[in-house]
């Protein structure tokens, strides 16, 4: 599924795709894909990546999506 140009942290991406990508994963995915893209926002690695942004803000609200009431659920995904 992924190889050159089309792995999930490339640096040219479609945002449309990256929400398709999400909303087809599973709840455990969706909590690690956000994870991992926060842990790579970290302001010790060089430059952040746009699309390392773009995985957290589409992770948090497909979470948002499925669990409009569950704030707990929401920080739970937002935890290392």
């Amino acid at each position: 599924m992924t190889g050159p140009g089309n792995t999930p942290w490339d640096d040219t991406f479609d945002p449309d795709e990256i929400r398709r990508r999400i909303q087809a994963m599973s709840d455990a995915d969706v909590r690690r894909t956000g994870a991992a893209a926060r842990f790579l926002l970290r302001p010790s690695l060089q430059p952040p990546r746009e699309v390392f942004r773009v995985y957290l803000v589409e992770c948090v609200a497909e979470w948002k999506r499925r669990y409009p009431a569950s704030m707990v659920s929401l920080q739970q995904l937002q935890q290392p």
